[in-house]
């Protein structure tokens, strides 16, 4: 049987891991999540700041954008796993000059959504946040999907569709 993730261990205020700072999650956050900032234009930001640095004294906070990235991958997700599988074109090819993308293999990594969920309802911040409820809409005589819990995967988890 699958049971949920046991809720997170409670952290200090002053830990930031894996990040080395408060200032550091901020400048991730700023430029991954609030303004989903370009490779470029984060790498661009992180020069200045470098240059800022050498300046006035300090460091960079990161060494490049994939250096945000690569932190932001480590983060601990309700000990939800990363798995991986592998995909490449299933059909033939091509007698002449296939394109790259046909003959290259792609690696899809991902963490399992439902696993993912349940460690975010485990977790006590969302206390109150989210509705969950499983609902159904309808206007007009039409049906309305709005968000995860109008659907019908949650609806048939509740009634027992």
């Amino acid at each position: 049987m699958d049971h949920p993730a046991p809720p997170p261990t409670p952290k200090p205020p002053n830990d930031w891991f894996p990040f080395a700072s408060r200032a550091q999650f901020h400048f991730a956050e700023f430029t991954y999540k609030k303004t989903e900032m370009s490779k470029a234009n984060t790498n661009q930001l992180i020069e200045i700041w470098e240059d800022l640095a050498g300046q006035y004294g300090g460091e960079r906070p990161f060494r490049n954008a994939q250096d945000i990235l690569n932190i932001i991958d480590t983060i601990d997700l309700g000990h939800v796993p990363w798995e991986m599988f592998s995909l490449e074109y299933p059909d033939d090819l091509p007698e002449s000059n296939p394109p790259s993308w046909m003959t290259k293999e792609y690696r899809i990594w991902f963490r399992d959504p439902r696993k993912v969920i349940q460690a975010i309802l485990a977790n006590k911040d969302f206390d109150g946040e989210i509705d969950y409820s499983p609902h159904q809409i309808f206007v007009n005589g039409k049906r309305k999907y709005s968000n995860f819990m109008s659907g019908d995967w949650a609806w048939r988890q509740a009634v027992g569709d």
